[in-house]
């Protein structure tokens, strides 16, 4: 099982021309955003064996057109999940947005 009692997944529900920097680290920049804001800590995008950070990245992240897009991460998790691992950890939404030199993400039922 590559879950720990703290995994999660999340999508976030983002214009993509919000998030600031490169277009090609989107998803780095949006996963620290979140977990910097709402979990108060830093975004593990490196491999480890106590826990990291990954990213589903979706289809045009990288516009430079007004789009919206849902991203998924799944925090804190061992390593790869399997089907019937996914449905046993906790899932939310969130939408974000970019306001006033700051993120919001707002959460969705």
């Amino acid at each position: 099982m590559a879950i720990s009692d703290s995994s999660f997944r999340v999508a976030i529900y983002v214009k993509v021309t919000d998030i600031e920097g490169n277009p090609l680290s989107r998803h780095v920049t949006l996963g620290q955003a979140f977990c910097s804001s709402v979990l108060l800590r830093d975004f593990r995008s490196q491999i480890h064996p106590h826990g990291y950070d990954a990213c589903h990245i979706p289809a045009n992240f990288d516009s430079d057109k007004d789009t919206s897009v849902y991203f998924l991460f799944d925090i804190g998790i061992t390593g790869p999940l399997a089907e019937d691992d996914l449905l046993l950890i906790p899932h939310f939404v969130y939408l974000a947005s970019w306001a006033q030199g700051k993120w919001n993400f707002i959460p969705r039922p």
